[in-house]
């Protein structure tokens, strides 16, 4: 049976798996997508089905580390302990075709069969004795290829290994011994003999490690079948003239076609349909070229063929580089859509040989047509022309061998919104970085490159190709556009882990660990160059890092909210983690963490110190120690600042996070009044340095008019900033976006629609209120605050004014040293771990949210705060010697702790506004002014206990039934908590 089973004959013949489950699990029922079984010793059934483009998945709930979303080949390794080419041929024999039952399967052994015996007089320790077949076996050949013969081994030196011995030191026996090692039907070996050094070759070895062991001392620069290359008839002769007539060039040719292949199994594969090969040590072997001359002067047309894995693409690239001469056979890619019978795509030679055509015919045609195909690095050809008696020289170029150069050298092309009307752009792949390409701009680009390859190359004829290269029409944008299209993911972040990405290395971040990686251990391409509208992106950082020892700063939650954070983690049913959030709601926030600065002296952690200081005139000015609570406040606005840096500076778009940053400054201040000049560009400007960003100044009250707001922003970015935010911008317009998809209207292409996942995060600076505070909006927002310890000092009661460049002498960013930078993005990557260890980090909320009281008491009125002066001066303490009738206030003041008669206190306010918002302005406005006011002074209005109806306290009042107020200034507002003294004393 052939080592090549096509796995989705497998799925074709069982129904997507259905039948190989049915026979596992007879009764099953397929129809009840809710239907769970058992498939092990359990108390509850948790074996689940489920049904997936065209295929059944088995999952195990109860043991997921073992079985999860398993199709059916999977599960028949897993549940018979088979390799993969084992499991279709069971899959065949015992459910498909049922040959043969289950329990009459023979499961192959892949392993030799061993003893041991003790030493003898002849043995030597270190030394190996073979015993060899006198004739293969057919299945000892079929483990090589399907077209491999006696002959085809001994032209190779290789024989078929009977038994071996090897001489050494037992640990198990504890002492010197006679290891033997017998080959079965399931495992043959194999020895090529070298003479001075031999190779063991073990076909069916699992363990990749060690299916090929050398012994003897392996030459350095090997070149395998030379010798037989050597040997062959020479393929010049013509018959006719009883002469060599060897190529142009090449005068010791004797070969027109020659094949340098990865290794002995490739080699003895295409030599089975009667090709010359030869192999290095390695596909990545050096070659120098003394030792490509030797062999290349003994062909024609000298070739190599190029694996489809990674690392067999770029030693045929760097050999194509190298060797402008040399053709490259690119193997089709529907090869590595099968499987070899270890389970991994196919790849080599070796691979095709064994699975395309029906016969040993039909296989050396297709393998002939791949010749066809085949291309060299030098794109252009010299022909000479016998004119009149005089030699005439031309230069053409081949355009198809000219885009495997580009190709090779890295240029593709690929589909783009982001270029004029043409839909598609050009790239340039180096390593893992790509630049995308302006279709304006390939043709000189690559004219350019092209040229200075050639010079390069020190060519005898240099001038003369690159006056052909000057002149040609062939190269333009046009012909360009048949380059190979190409599809490229820039996606090296998941819900698992980010990356920063440097010019020398990698961060990767995750939960537990930072560790630098190189570019090649990414999972996807780097943008390194994207231009759009003149603005350059790219997710490269311009700098070389290093990743430090420790971090600079750390956060850590406290012992008590820590044991909160782990109950809740281990926490098994919704009610135990409703319960225990509950808990952690109550717990305050200024409580909840540990700061410790490492590095004191870093100006990037002193700036985000002096932000956080919120009490620093207290600390300064009035020469005041802070109290726990004050100083644990300004460790909370640190820790928060250090979570919006990492928020941000995450690409990943969570959708349980889906937030916009707000950053708001913490000082107290007037309506409509700004501070400005506190550092909060500052923050912005240094995620800048971090992600690809797109800046959107706020001032304009019509910004959000503008159908063009977008006009630029790309898939590609990853911060949208709106710097200073106006005051009457509609803010609504940004929040409809936070949590779903984003439309982009471009000017010069078509609109866009980016999805969640692409559409970039959001982070607005202000200096005004929100002017919408519903509790939707709010659980949108991660807010963050700025204290005024930076600010302006003309015309305002600061003492002195005071930024980063007069406190330091120094800008930040542009004056950082590279040890600084480096500080920084260590910084950086700290920061975003901390959103992957800890929840939402809010900063103090008492003045921002007391700014948004003062923001919902201007509402029909006017940003000179009419209620906020009115409602100061008219409500107050009664003096201990007025008298109340029921303890009701008078028309013309409010008492605290009193009864106030609402209309009366309505009908004072309305005489403060004028004309035209007394008639505008209505008593549920003044309800919900008057209510922020006392939750501004931490007042309760209308206590529960008062109320009479829902948030009502009505009363019958000289015959009518009134609407009263109550503002209670009692330090604990519950007045369910009330003496039975207090409660005598309320009226009614």
């Amino acid at each position: 049976m052939s080592k090549y089973i096509d796995q989705e004959e497998i799925f074709r013949g069982t129904d997507g798996g259905r039948d190989v489950f049915s026979y596992y699990f007879p009764g099953i029922d397929f129809d009840d997508r809710r239907h769970k079984f058992k498939i092990r010793n359990e108390k509850t059934a948790s074996a689940h089905l489920s049904y997936y483009r065209g295929r059944w998945y088995l999952t195990d709930f109860g043991d997921q580390n073992n079985v999860s979303g398993m199709n059916a080949i999977e599960w028949v390794k897993y549940a018979e302990g088979l390799e993969y080419i084992d499991a279709l041929k069971f899959i065949e024999s015992v459910i498909i075709r049922r040959e043969i039952g289950g329990g009459d399967y023979r499961k192959p052994v892949y392993s030799a069969k061993y003893s041991w015996r003790e030493m003898g007089a002849d043995d030597k320790k270190g030394e190996y004795k073979f015993t060899f077949k006198e004739k293969p076996a057919k299945t000892d050949l079929q483990a090589i290829g399907r077209y491999i013969t006696v002959e085809i081994l001994d032209e190779f030196h290789c024989k078929v290994v009977e038994r071996y011995e090897y001489c050494s030191y037992s640990k198990k026996q504890k002492k010197d011994i006679v290891h033997i090692f017998e080959s079965t039907d399931d495992y043959p070996i194999f020895l090529f003999d070298y003479g001075n050094f031999k190779k063991l070759y073990k076909p069916h070895e699992v363990n990749k490690q060690y299916r090929f062991h050398y012994i003897g001392e392996k030459p350095v620069n090997y070149i395998y079948g030379l010798d037989r290359l050597e040997k062959a008839e020479n393929e010049f002769l013509d018959e006719e003239k009883g002469d060599i007539v060897p190529p142009q060039g090449k005068p010791d040719a004797k070969v027109r076609n020659l094949f340098r292949v990865s290794g002995e199994s490739d080699a003895l594969n295409l030599a089975s349909l009667g090709y010359h090969v030869y192999w290095l040590n390695s596909e990545t072997a050096s070659f120098e070229r003394d030792s490509y001359n030797r062999v290349n002067n003994l062909c024609e047309k000298h070739f190599q063929i190029m694996d489809l894995d990674q690392t067999g693409k770029e030693a045929a690239r760097k050999m194509a580089l190298k060797y402008m001469n040399l053709y490259t056979i690119e193997l089709p890619e529907w090869l590595s859509k099968k499987k070899d019978w270890r389970g991994n795509p196919c790849k080599d030679v070796k691979d095709f040989i064994n699975i395309a055509g029906k016969d040993e015919d039909e296989t050396r045609e297709k393998f002939t047509v791949l010749i066809r195909r085949a291309k060299p690095m030098k794109f252009w050809e010299k022909s000479v022309e016998v004119v009149k008696g005089k030699e005439k020289v031309a230069y053409n170029i081949n355009l198809e061998y000219y885009y495997h150069f580009l190709q090779t050298h890295g240029f593709y092309t690929m589909d783009s919104k982001y270029h004029k009307k043409a839909g598609y752009c050009y790239c340039k792949i180096d390593g893992k970085r790509i630049k995308l390409i302006n279709p304006d701009n390939i043709k000189k680009m690559v004219k350019r490159f092209t040229k200075e390859w050639i010079r390069s190359r020190n060519l005898l004829d240099e001038i003369q190709i690159l006056n052909k290269i000057n002149a040609s029409t062939q190269i333009s944008e046009n012909n360009l556009q048949e380059l190979t299209d190409i599809k490229l993911n820039f996606k090296n972040y998941s819900k698992d882990y980010e990356t920063l990405i440097f010019q020398n290395c990698a961060f990767k971040i995750t939960k537990d660990e930072i560790k630098q990686i190189k570019h090649e251990k990414l999972e996807n391409f780097i943008l390194e160059e994207l231009e759009v509208n003149d603005r350059k992106i790219s997710h490269l950082i311009p700098r070389n890092c290093r990743l430090e020892k420790s971090p600079i700063i750390t956060v850590d939650p406290s012992p008590e909210y820590k044991q909160l954070l782990e109950q809740l983690e281990s926490a098994n049913t919704p009610e135990e983690r409703a319960k225990i959030t509950a808990e952690i709601s109550q717990f305050p926030e200024w409580k909840r963490y540990d700061v410790t600065i490492h590095d004191k002296d870093f100006i990037y952690i002193q700036f985000l110190k002096d932000l956080s200081r919120i009490y620093w005139r207290k600390e300064e000015e009035s020469n005041i120690p802070l109290t726990e609570k004050e100083q644990r406040e300004q460790d909370q606005l640190l820790a928060n600042l250090l979570y919006v840096i990492g928020y941000m500076a995450a690409e990943y778009k969570d959708p349980a996070k889906p937030w916009m940053v707000i950053i708001q400054d913490m000082k107290m201040s007037d309506i409509g009044k700004s501070c400005g000049r506190s550092g909060k560009s500052l923050i912005s400007k240094g995620l800048s340095y971090v992600r690809p960003s797109f800046y959107i100044p706020g001032r304009n009250n019509d910004l959000t008019k503008d159908q063009f707001i977008y006009d630029g922003y790309t898939r590609f970015h990853r911060i949208i900033e709106v710097d200073d935010l106006g005051e009457f911008v509609d803010m609504d317009f940004f929040y409809t976006q936070i949590t779903g998809k984003r439309r982009v209207n471009h000017k010069h292409h078509a609109p866009e629609v980016l999805e969640y996942a692409d559409s970039g995060k959001m982070m607005v600076s202000t200096n005004f209120e929100l002017r919408n505070t519903d509790p939707s909006t709010l659980a949108r927002l991660l807010n963050s605050g700025v204290s005024d310890y930076y600010h302006e000092g003309r015309g305002t009661d600061y003492k002195e004014s005071r930024s980063p460049i007069d406190k330091y002498g120094r800008r930040l960013y542009d004056d950082f040293t590279d040890e600084e930078w480096n500080k920084f993005f260590n910084l950086v990557a700290y920061c975003i771990q901390l959103t992957k260890r800890l929840p939402k980090i809010m900063p103090p909320m008492e003045n921002l949210e007391k700014r948004q009281l003062r923001r919902e008491m201007v509402k029909g009125g006017t940003k000179e705060e009419e209620f906020f002066k009115w409602a100061n001066n008219y409500f107050t303490h009664k003096p201990d010697d007025v008298e109340l009738f029921d303890n009701i206030s008078p028309i013309e003041v409010g008492y605290f702790n009193t009864y106030i008669i609402r209309e009366n206190a309505f009908q004072q306010f309305r005489k403060e506004l004028s004309d035209a918002h007394q008639r505008k302005y209505t008593p549920h406005q003044f309800k919900k002014a008057l209510t922020a006011w006392c939750k501004y002074y931490g007042f309760t209005l209308n206590p529960q206990s008062l109320c009479t109806q829902g948030q009502t306290i009505k009363k019958t009042i000289e015959g009518k039934t009134t609407e009263l107020l109550y503002i209670s200034t009692l330090i604990d507002e519950d007045n369910d908590k009330l003496t039975p003294q207090e409660r005598d004393k309320i009226p009614f």
